[in-house]
């Protein structure tokens, strides 16, 4: 998923398009080795290295999108970020209008360790409707503590998607 995958049709519907590479068979299955496409600034760490991916790097995914939607600037290359060759820069310090709980939830998507992300989009998806509903999210487990951080920062509301360049 990247925005480019993103397609608002004239009905107002919103559709995703062009998957490239998919997975087959259950929602637990793992993308095969032979089967990798990654994309600079929205594939998660472990689709570089082979090691398949999971529901987890689908959210690392969604969370780039979500970055370069709000901010209208590619995210930074997943690989490094993991080596620490680049700075995270919190996509509210980008654009002040994202208000801070979003920006965490980026955040939190966008954590190197599959281990250190939301799990499921449901989890994920949870924690970005609580933030829209201004509730404190439903959780059976701790928020692992971050290795990219976002600035604390506010704003008041969640802003319309910018523009991103192609990739």
């Amino acid at each position: 998923i990247k925005p480019q995958n993103i397609k608002a049709m004239p009905n107002d519907q919103v559709v995703l398009v062009d998957f490239g590479v998919a997975k087959e068979g259950s929602t637990g299955a793992r993308t095969a080795t032979g089967a990798r496409g990654v994309t600079p600034g929205f594939s998660p760490p472990e689709q570089y290295s082979g090691s398949g991916s999971s529901p987890a790097s689908d959210v690392y995914a969604l969370g780039a999108t979500l970055y370069a939607l709000l901010t209208g600037i590619k995210p930074p290359d997943s690989v490094s970020l993991a080596i620490g060759e680049v700075d995270y820069v919190p996509p509210d310090q980008h654009n002040p209008a994202i208000c801070s709980e979003i920006a965490a939830a980026i955040t939190w998507a966008m954590q190197p360790k599959p281990v250190d992300r939301p799990q499921t989009v449901d989890e994920w998806q949870q924690r970005l409707l609580a933030v829209s509903e201004g509730v404190e999210p439903v959780s059976d487990e701790e928020e692992p503590e971050s290795e990219i951080k976002a600035a604390p920062q506010a704003a008041d509301q969640v802003v319309k998607p910018q523009p991103v360049p192609d990739p």
